[in-house]
């Protein structure tokens, strides 16, 4: 079940900063890379990471469907984890490349072989985002 982020949370994720996904291959090795990310402009629900069809990460997903994302400034951070799937629809990854123009301020590069990253929380840290 889905895990609702709190205002704070969708706040503090909705800033232009950096993060890092989290993801594990078949045999529970653990990947980790740095990465943007925006949440589903709907209901703040999922995060989208865009990402190469052909890149560890999705790999790790495809075969392996969980994945964390991890931002943090100073002592703040909000970590969550969940359910994880791969979107390649054009028309929904053109949709993302729209968010991360919003957020970062700056097209993405084309790139034919983009797809998206879908997390659906199931668990949500958030720490000291008040400061």
């Amino acid at each position: 079940m889905a895990k609702e982020l709190s205002t704070k949370a969708v706040q503090f994720l909705s800033r232009p900063i950096h993060g890092v996904i989290a993801t594990y291959d078949t045999v529970n090795r653990l990947h980790q890379v740095p990465v943007n990310a925006v949440l589903d402009s709907t209901d703040g629900s999922k995060l989208f990471v865009l990402s190469r069809a052909s890149s560890k990460k999705v790999r790790n997903i495809t075969q392996n469907p969980f994945a964390s994302f991890c931002v943090f400034v100073g002592q703040s951070y909000v970590s969550l984890a969940g359910a994880a799937k791969i979107e390649s629809d054009p028309k929904f990854v053109s949709s993302v490349e729209v968010l991360y123009l919003v957020k970062y301020s700056k097209a993405v590069r084309p790139n034919p072989e983009r797809v998206v990253i879908v997390i659906d929380p199931i668990n949500v840290i958030e720490h000291r985002l008040d400061l």
